[in-house]
């Protein structure tokens, strides 16, 4: 539930972007509006800032029951959803890890995504093949560009 409001915010900053290049303000305003209203509204309901990662919806929901994914900790970080450390709003893609600002809610779940990288790689060779496609068949094809 988490990943599809995080696009849903991207989009619609990204469409506020093009209708603001296209000349159309209103439209742009309104995509901008929407976007930060959505954005103020998902941390609102859906970061647990006990754990500094978002659940898996919405945190209050009984079903939820304050279940984190690796899903929701990637795309979060990537489309720069992670709320700053007061809460109060979107950390950037470039703050995912990489500035080791410590105690920072970005840097929280940048530690849970790799921390699941490391429990699950590496994989055994024999997974390892299910996973990555042959790419022998490109040595008996000439591609021309």
């Amino acid at each position: 539930m988490s990943v599809p409001n995080f696009y849903t915010v991207k989009g619609l900053e990204i469409l506020g972007e093009l209708a603001a290049a296209a000349g159309r303000t209103a439209d742009a305003e309104k995509c901008v509006r929407e976007a930060a209203a959505l954005r103020a509204s998902i941390i609102k309901h859906m970061w647990d800032p006990a754990a500094k990662r978002f659940c898996d919806g919405i945190c209050a929901d009984p079903r939820v029951a304050g279940n984190h994914s690796i899903y929701s900790d990637m795309y979060s970080l990537w489309l720069g959803l992670v709320p700053d450390g007061d809460g109060s709003g979107g950390g950037s893609e470039s703050d995912a890890g990489v500035s080791g600002t410590t105690g920072s809610n970005v840097e929280s779940v940048w530690k849970s995504t790799t921390s699941w990288v490391r429990k699950t790689a590496p994989f055994p060779k024999s997974s390892f093949r299910l996973f990555v496609p042959s790419l022998s068949w490109q040595t008996n094809h000439r591609f021309s560009i």
